[in-house]
């Protein structure tokens, strides 16, 4: 066996201890085990608060050695019984004992032991014992020492290295989708389509695997029913009864990963339906299953836009609209608002407020979820022309940034917007123009790039209308352009199809559709149109397809989801998650105010294609 040496930084302190303010001397009285486990000599290391030190001292078996340690303070005593020539040094016994501070004495006890790499760390407490790892380095946690890992950054505690050449299986590169089934590999179907039984990295695509698979609507890791997520994995829906009444439509934010996270308006009573909070709600994004609630911002006429989420530890931010009444005199305060929470509801929010308009009004628009925080918002006096600002949301307090719109609009009270899948987006907004006197209202449209300049110099007039109810824009991602509708009390919908990259919009005529309606793009070219309705003492989910131009595509279908005595409304739509799974949200009234009842529901469905 070779010489084996200290590590350099041992042996400084070694160096360090020998050289300090004496202790007292310390007797370790070492004991074999059995007792004619010989060797010729001991090696004793202590270690304690000042340092590691090392000593050697001839001994053949069982007896005594004393030493000077330079402290009296608690320490560690390791004792190596050592056989063989200063060259070549075998361990064969190794036993540990602690001192206690001002301790004399310390009693040893070593045992039939070996330290075959000579780095003075035996077996089997080696995590690498055929090569020299002094500090017993394992970055992977595998208990297998880094110095003979055959995968040191990945836990691989059977270090399997089939074709022997010294990287193991574990993170060995292979060709998913290739045609060959590699090491690591579950399938291999030749290609990295989903939906076709092998996923894109090579796993088999099975309900019950407890991934969300495409064409499943959730996978909790079995196949049992009752339990939320049936045994083909269709989702039960989740009906979550608030405490407090519900007004508007809750929306559903999505951020890739983890739980989602449900926003209303949740009025503070059953009597004054108008003043309330803003109320999330946490969601198990497989089972549906209801998590933590949070309240907070009260005002009149709540409306949240906008949510969003970053750093770390995980934040929410969520911004709204309300109005505010100051007392003595009584001015009405129309606000932009914002709060910011922990992810897990953890501590009360903080709350700012953005913008603060005395008689005036505020309307915004903003994602929900996705890894593209967006949003903006038209705030003005009353009588005095809005001005459309996007909202930074980067930092906190949020603030306006620049301006959205080229000009300032009065009457803005709709507005609507929508993301570009390969970046850029599009801010649509319902308002008077400058100047004007007639008695219409005019559709505007600005178009921005995957920066954020806008694609377009000056704001872009898509018609006028004497009235409507509703103003929609989405993307529709397999032909990549923009669509801006508006829903006039009829029902005939009103849409302008926009290329991202700038020019003239076209105008279009679509299907008729009921107030009340929310888009989801399919990826096939085709929009799913929702909209739910009480019917025959229930909720019933209403689905069109529109293709590019807003025209009608298929059949209407109807979907059921459930009843229940007493029901007096229901209203909600679809909106898209982030793998590509849709849910159906939407919220029932029971009885009439101000003994009504509230309650929030939501569904999983593969796709919002598969509700066509």
């Amino acid at each position: 066996m070779r010489e084996r040496t200290l590590p350099g930084w041992s042996a400084l302190l070694a160096l360090v201890v020998g050289c300090g303010e004496s202790g007292g001397l310390l007797e370790i009285r070492i004991s074999p085990e059995p007792a004619d486990l010989a060797f010729d000599r001991v090696r004793v290391e202590i270690a304690g608060d000042q340092g590691v030190g090392t000593w050697e001292r001839e001994l053949g078996g069982s007896g005594s050695v004393t030493i000077d340690p330079g402290s009296a303070s608690t320490a560690t005593i390791r004792v190596w019984g050592v056989s063989g020539a200063p060259a070549e040094p075998a361990v064969v016994a190794y036993g540990e004992g602690e001192r206690t501070a001002g301790a004399g004495r310390v009693e040893v006890t070593v045992r039939a032991a070996g330290d075959a790499d000579g780095d003075w760390v035996v077996e089997p407490t080696d995590n690498c014992p055929e090569r020299v790892n002094f500090r017993q380095v394992d970055t992977d946690g595998d208990e297998v020492g880094d110095a003979c890992d055959t995968c040191p950054a990945v836990e691989d505690p059977e270090q399997l290295d089939t074709d022997g050449n010294g990287v193991g299986d574990a993170c060995e590169p292979h060709d998913c989708g290739n045609g060959t089934q590699e090491l690591g590999e579950a399938c291999d179907d030749g290609n990295a389509a989903a939906g076709d039984g092998c996923t894109p990295d090579c796993r088999v695509e099975a309900c019950g695997n407890g991934r969300i698979d495409p064409g499943e609507a959730c996978d909790d890791g079995n196949i049992a029913d009752l339990d939320g997520c049936d045994s083909d994995c269709r989702h039960t829906p989740v009906i979550a009864t608030a405490d407090l009444p519900v007004v508007g439509n809750a929306r559903i934010a999505d951020f890739g990963s983890g739980d989602l996270v449900a926003a209303w308006f949740s009025a503070a009573d059953s009597v004054d339906l108008d003043r309330g909070d803003v109320l999330l709600q946490r969601i198990d994004r497989t089972t549906g299953a209801e998590g933590p609630t949070a309240s907070f911002g009260r005002g009149t006429a709540v409306s949240p836009f906008h949510l969003r989420r970053d750093g770390s530890p995980a934040t929410l931010t969520v911004a709204w609209t309300d109005l505010f009444d100051e007392t003595a005199p009584v001015v009405r305060h129309a606000r932009v608002r914002a709060a910011r929470i922990p992810a897990d509801f953890s501590s009360d929010p903080a709350v700012e407020d953005v913008v603060d308009v005395e008689e005036g009004l505020a309307r915004g628009w903003g994602t929900f979820g996705g890894d593209r925080p967006l949003a903006f918002a038209f705030a003005a006096a009353i009588e005095e022309p809005a001005t459309g600002q996007w909202l930074d949301g980067t930092a906190w307090p949020p603030a306006f940034g620049e301006s959205l719109a080229a000009s300032a609009y009065g009457n803005t009270e709709f507005v609507a917007g929508a993301l570009r899948d390969g970046g850029g987006s599009l801010a649509v907004w319902a308002g008077v123009r400058p100047g004007w006197t007639g008695l219409t209202t005019s559709i505007w449209a600005r178009r921005f790039d995957v920066s954020g300049a806008a694609a377009d110099p000056d704001d872009v007039w898509l018609g006028d209308v004497a009235g409507f109810d509703q103003l929609q824009a989405v993307h529709e991602p397999s032909e990549d352009v923009y669509l801006a509708g508006v829903l006039d009390s009829s029902g005939a919908s009103r849409w302008s199809r926009l290329a991202p990259a700038g020019g003239p919009p076209d105008a279009l005529m679509g299907a008729t559709l009921p107030y009340g309606i929310s888009l989801a793009a399919t990826g096939d070219g085709t929009l799913a149109a929702g909209w739910i309705r009480l019917e025959s003492g229930g909720c019933v989910l209403h689905v069109q397809g529109l293709d590019g131009y807003g025209r009608a595509v298929g059949a209407e279908r109807t979907w059921s989801l459930g009843g229940l005595a007493g029901l007096e409304s229901c209203s909600g739509g679809i909106s898209p998650l982030a793998d590509g799974r849709a849910v159906v949200v939407w919220v029932r009234v029971i009885g009439l105010p101000p003994a009504a009842g509230w309650s929030v529901g939501w569904w999983f469905v593969p796709s919002a294609g598969a509700l066509l």
